[in-house]
């Protein structure tokens, strides 16, 4: 095999190594797409949609038509509607109308006069002398 059918040969390869390359961005790009379309519609697993997805897109694709499509057909990639207490921020807000019965006005049990009233006393953590 003569140089120049070697060289022949290594640049064939290394174009096609560059094209592996390219495809496997343009795939990571895609998916990158998709699972930030599916994030921002709300859907509990982005991942799940790219997986459900990947064989339906092309390079014309409208991935938010897609993303909307699938989430209409499979709901359980919804989260479920938040009723009666939602979590935000780290704190837990409930609808005052549930809630009322369990609200005391006062200190609740630990409050001395309550806890007697309730027949019971309050814990001591050992700083009177009994």
């Amino acid at each position: 095999m003569s140089d120049a059918e070697k060289s022949l040969q290594r640049a064939e390869a290394a174009e096609a190594r560059i094209r592996e390359y390219e495809q496997r961005e343009h795939d990571r790009d895609v998916r990158d797409r998709v699972k930030t379309i599916a994030a921002a519609a709300k859907v509990i697993d982005p991942d799940a949609v790219y997986l459900m997805l990947r064989d339906q897109l092309t390079d014309d694709s409208d991935i938010a038509a897609l993303v909307a499509a699938l989430v209409k057909a499979k709901p359980y990639l919804s989260p479920p509607p938040l009723t009666g207490a939602s979590v935000t921020g780290g704190t837990q807000q409930t609808e005052p109308s549930k809630a009322a019965p369990f609200i005391r006005k006062g200190g609740g049990f630990f409050d001395p006069a309550e806890a007697s009233r309730m027949g019971g006393g309050v814990f001591n953590s050992g700083t009177d002398a009994a």
